[in-house]
């Protein structure tokens, strides 16, 4: 059975944040990269076993979802605002 890996990916317009944690919840990368197909590309392939690939509905989420979809990434895009159960926090509170 291949080893799977989870990734939480902000995307900005400029930058992006991305922590990837293996099955059993350690960080195996935690970078900070400028915005490019490239880059995204480099960082997914610096991350083992198969991916599966969280990040928040955006603008750029398409994009982001063809790039990750094309290296055999399993995406899930959400709203958090608009998922049950998720306290309402001001964005501001939480930076």
């Amino acid at each position: 059975m291949k080893k799977k890996s989870y990734m939480g990916l902000d995307v900005g317009s400029s930058t992006c944040h991305m922590v990837a944690v293996d099955g059993e919840g350690r960080v195996v990368q935690n970078l900070h990269f400028l915005t490019s197909e490239a880059k995204l590309r480099a960082a997914l392939a610096g991350v083992p076993g198969e991916h599966q690939v969280h990040l928040e509905a955006s603008e750029l989420a398409g994009w982001i979802r063809r790039i990750l979809k094309g290296q055999g990434a399993r995406v899930v895009s959400a709203m958090p605002r608009r998922m049950r159960g998720l306290p309402k926090i001001p964005v501001n509170a939480i930076a």
